[in-house]
């Protein structure tokens, strides 16, 4: 998934799912299935982390140390980083060792 400031509408509250990003030649291109594109809203506390984002000028609504887009494995392991920091369960992932 690939977000440009575009995809956001800070008005409706929504965000346009529309896009992936292509790791091989780094580029945007549109999503590979039509039912992948998709309109998601918003509340007012992710709008306004999202206006803070913005006002740093990227590109991308997320983007790595070299202006591209990360990899939904450097996106999870961040997640999963932050989490346990937190001390926040993540939902659905077992806590029992077999």
């Amino acid at each position: 998934m690939t977000l440009t400031w575009q995809d956001i509408n800070f008005s409706n509250k929504t965000i346009s799912i529309t896009k992936s990003y292509d790791y091989h030649s780094h580029k945007i291109k549109t999503t590979k299935i039509t039912s992948s594109y998709r309109t998601i809203a918003l509340n007012n506390d992710l709008l306004n982390c999202l206006q803070k984002l913005k006002d740093n000028k990227h590109k991308y609504v997320f983007q790595n140390n070299e202006h591209t887009v990360p990899s939904s494995n450097a996106i999870n392991k961040k997640l999963r980083e932050l989490l346990q920091e937190r001390g926040i369960e993540r939902q659905g992932a077992s806590t029992s060792t077999v």
